[in-house]
């Protein structure tokens, strides 16, 4: 990425722009398959070789077995299990290697595994290793280059507990992670507050003479990441529980992809979720992860039918009355990584990572993307005969398993085929009839997905663009009568679209009038379409132009052969007339794009596929031809929404 693209998304002008390191580079939750008597290659783009350090957390899901953690420092192999208390031993279901993508593994069952990579990098995350020296206090020296937010302390050597620091309790208590414990008063770390360059250890089981010790440091809220290098990305803090599925609202000031939790004041498991395995409100109750227990994933779930937590745009929800993560007046310490969005992710080189139409009919995962997880999906089986349903889907991983249908006003519905459990796909359907199509995004700064509950009252919800969105759509979930309510930069001031019919609106109501976007937020005015006052939940879905990657733009119409400028030669456009009463037309090149063969389908109707010659790609963007009332007619005015 050049400073050019960065410029224009950062809102600056001229001259390079400063940026930390992308969190993209420093973590990552990732699956694989283990492969008996052979070796899995996990490539999740985190670098751990040659000099470059790291820790990777290994976990199969499906079996009750060990919890294993290797790092770089004491090589391939060699494992200690944050379930037990035993001493470091081999074992091959985690890295064997490290290597520049992330690591292969030695023999391991067929199970799928979940992967945690953290990369060392100052203000994140650092490994060290030291030998014990039985003195009353010794100073470990550290390059995390900030005051540790939570330290992790392990005896390599010998039988011994997991001790773990935590800021919110202090240089006076510790917990083990391999127990369901309490954190306790104890002189461990010296009555000593650990700063920016070393901390002290002083109790035998953290200094033990002769002993090999290796320890896990996380920072906590250090400005340095992402675009200009003044982003967070990992947070360490501690909330107090209220016992209510209306749970407190943690603010974080961005959204997390990883989180550990653990009830400090009594004893409870220690809990980890993660955006791949804990995605939407029916699943984060099952998919938790217990770092203290060789259990599978949500073994033990939680006490009543809520989840545990809900991902938000600005941290989690708890949502649960279980003990676990909110208990009523409880204490809970947590550690949050920051998900990749337009202020810490790095931006893409090629559409393909980010966005991929893809045609399947059964598997598991339906949907496959060579390149990329799938954040959202929007989907049609366009090949069922006239008069059939054929239905519009879209689902996302924040809310996985639920339904919203862009050619229809109703609720979302929960459907059990729409899972996002996968590393590369979404949906566990098979069978059935026909071809279905699918069209998907992962989240950077060109697309977002928000949820946001109603107020009655205007109110600006944020949003991770890092940009102002270009074209968005918004619906409420529970209402089985609202409408979709569609902006686009191109209206003219007060106006919006339906994405399920075919008109136009001039009703400003929805969004107000003016500009209702910016960096960081959009507007959503006292309307029952898009902030309805009794509190129901709504879907944002987002869109913004990327250089070379994807474009947001309109253009009028000729009745013969025009070419609209995108930047790139787009695999996908959705094309809108917004002066006449026109459908909604989706093309891309895996079903058919090219000159007279375009294979089309209509966003805000269930008809079948059909074909005209609407035009083509062309490098630097696409051909419109003819005198289609729907994409070309003299001096129609048009949107577009185009995708490399």
């Amino acid at each position: 990425m050049n400073d050019l693209v960065r410029n224009a998304l950062m809102g600056t002008a001229g001259g390079a722009v400063e940026d930390g390191e992308f969190v993209d580079n420093l973590f990552a939750a990732h699956f694989y398959n283990g492969v008996p008597g052979g070796s899995a290659t996990v490539n999740n783009g985190i670098d751990l070789s040659g000099s470059n350090e790291g820790m990777v957390w290994v976990k199969n899901r499906y079996a009750t077995s060990l919890q294993l953690v290797y790092d770089t420092i004491r090589g391939g192999g060699n494992s200690i299990s944050p379930d037990r208390a035993s001493a470091q031993s081999s074992n091959s279901d985690g890295p064997a290697t490290f290597t520049s993508n992330g690591f292969t593994t030695g023999s391991a069952p067929s199970a799928q595994h979940i992967s945690w990579t953290f990369k060392s990098q100052e203000k994140f995350f650092d490994v060290v290793t030291y030998t014990g020296n039985g003195t009353t206090g010794q100073n470990i020296s550290h390059n995390l280059g900030s005051v540790p937010g939570m330290i992790i302390v392990k005896n390599l050597d010998a039988t011994a507990n997991w001790f773990c620091y935590h800021r919110s309790k202090g240089n006076g208590y510790a917990a083990t992670l391999d127990t369901d414990g309490a954190f306790y008063s104890t002189a461990n770390w010296d009555n000593t507050d650990p700063t920016s360059t070393h901390f002290t250890v002083k109790h035998s089981d953290s200094n033990n003479n002769g002993s090999s010790y290796v320890a896990y440091l996380f920072a906590h809220d250090e400005a340095a990441f992402g675009y200009r290098g003044n982003n967070s990305i990992i947070k360490c803090d501690s909330y107090t529980g209220n016992g209510s599925s209306n749970g407190p609202d943690i603010n974080l000031g961005w959204e997390p992809q990883w989180i550990l939790i653990k009830r400090t004041n009594n004893t409870e498991d220690w809990m980890i979720f993660d955006h791949m395995r804990t995605s939407g409100r029916q699943d984060m109750w099952l998919d938790d992860q217990r770092p203290n227990k060789t259990s599978l994933d949500g073994d033990g779930a939680g006490t009543d039918s809520q989840p545990f937590l809900n991902w938000t745009s600005t941290g989690f929800k708890l949502s649960s009355l279980s003990p676990h993560t909110n208990g009523n007046g409880d204490n809970y310490m947590y550690v949050a990584v920051r998900r990749p969005d337009g202020y810490v992710g790095e931006l893409p080189t090629a559409g393909t990572q980010v966005f991929t139409p893809v045609a399947d009919s059964s598997g598991a995962p339906c949907f496959k993307t060579p390149n990329h997880y799938v954040d959202m999906s929007l989907q049609k089986n366009s090949n069922y005969a006239t008069g059939s349903s054929a239905t519009w889907n879209v689902v996302n991983r924040l809310r996985s398993n639920e339904i919203v249908q862009p050619d229809s006003s109703n609720a979302e519905f929960w459907n059990q085929y729409h899972v996002f459990d996968y590393q590369n796909g979404e949906s566990n359907f098979t069978g059935g009839s026909g071809i279905r199509f699918s069209w998907n995004w992962k989240r950077y700064a060109g697309f977002d997905v928000v949820y946001y509950k109603g107020t009655g009252v205007q109110q600006w919800i944020n949003h991770s663009l890092n940009q102002k969105p270009e074209f968005f759509v918004v619906k409420c979930v529970e209402w089985s009568s609202g409408g979709w309510r569609a902006y686009h930069k191109d209206l003219a001031s007060g106006h919006v679209l339906r994405f399920d019919v075919n008109g136009e609106l001039n009703d400003p109501s929805g969004f107000g009038a003016g500009d209702p976007t910016s960096k960081t937020q959009f507007r959503v005015n006292n309307d029952h379409h898009t902030n309805s006052s009794n509190g129901w939940q709504f879907i944002a879905l987002l869109w913004s132009s990327v250089d070379g990657i994807s474009k947001v733009g309109s253009y009028t119409g000729t009745g013969y052969d025009l070419t609209v400028t995108t930047g790139f030669s787009p695999r996908f456009v959705i094309i809108k007339r917004i002066d006449a009463n026109e459908n909604w037309f989706v093309l891309d090149t895996v079903r058919g794009w090219a000159s007279g063969n375009d294979q089309y389908v209509i966003l805000n109707n269930t008809d079948q596929q059909a074909s005209a010659d609407f035009g083509n790609p062309v490098a630097s963007g696409f051909l419109v031809k003819g005198t289609s009332s729907g994409t070309n007619t003299s001096g129609g005015t048009y949107i577009y929404y185009a995708h490399a």
